[in-house]
């Protein structure tokens, strides 16, 4: 393997790694709010940011599966 794609291969797994300690939090009783211009009170954005990084780390890991099979 080049070293660029370990690189990368490191680099999509650091992401992945990332989103899963956020949406673990969430998992755990973590809340995410929003706050808009003129807004007094945040939204409660949790349920999106969950959907959102779990999305993410779903199709990181598809790209990943495909960068370690042509790795081999």
């Amino acid at each position: 393997m080049s070293n660029d794609g370990k690189e990368q291969i490191d680099w999509l797994s650091d992401q992945i790694a990332q989103a899963q300690i956020i949406i673990d939090g969430i998992h755990n009783g973590e809340k995410w709010f929003r706050s808009h211009d003129g807004n007094s009170t945040p939204d409660d954005v949790t349920e999106q940011v969950l959907r959102d990084y779990q999305r993410q780390v779903d199709m990181n890991l598809v790209v990943l599966e495909k960068w370690l099979a042509k790795s081999k």
